[in-house]
């Protein structure tokens, strides 16, 4: 066997074992990552988050009315 057919054969089979594992390996990769947003959504949403409107509400308390 020559290094040219070797080459090719060793391409085919890098493509079949692809077409076999990669699906496997991107849903257990999106699910990792689906569980790591999830966890830090929690740890954001015990936290109170400034929004414009609570900022503006807080600046005009702290100033008097005219």
């Amino acid at each position: 066997m020559d290094t040219d057919k070797l080459l090719k054969a060793i391409q085919i089979l890098i493509k079949e074992e692809l077409k076999e594992q990669l699906p496997a390996l991107i849903k257990e990769t999106v699910k990792a990552e689906m569980k790591k947003l999830i966890a830090e959504g929690k740890q954001t949403a015990v936290k109170p988050k400034n929004t414009g409107l609570s900022m503006a509400k807080a600046m005009l308390d702290d100033e008097p009315i005219m």
